[in-house]
């Protein structure tokens, strides 16, 4: 049996953090996120966007400042979650992820 290869170009990061997302038919909900990376993340939520919706996510620690992701793309849906995958984050909020991820082991 051969081992499964990581493809991903950045390490996830088991984390509990807060967010809301919105879409062009959902708004304001609440989720929680985990496996974040600096590309993107699982969200628990109970209302699922279907696979390929772009959305806006809002990530909320209890520590420190909230990284706003203006453009994101829901990869995957399961029963209460979602990969996403974040497609555009600014400079300042790129920053913001990149100090919230040095908080958290990989």
């Amino acid at each position: 049996m051969n081992p499964t290869i990581e493809k991903r170009k950045y390490p996830r990061h088991p984390v509990t953090i807060q967010s809301v997302f919105s879409s062009g038919s959902i708004r304001g909900e609440e989720g929680t996120i985990q496996d974040l990376s600096y590309e993107g993340c699982r969200i628990f939520s109970s209302t699922v966007p279907t696979p390929e919706s772009m959305i806006e996510i809002q990530i909320k620690p209890r520590h420190g400042p909230p990284v706003f992701v203006p453009k994101a793309v829901v990869r995957w849906t399961g029963e209460s979650a979602l990969g996403v995958e974040f497609k555009s984050v600014a400079g300042y909020e790129s920053s913001k992820l990149a100090r919230l991820l040095s908080v958290f082991p990989a």
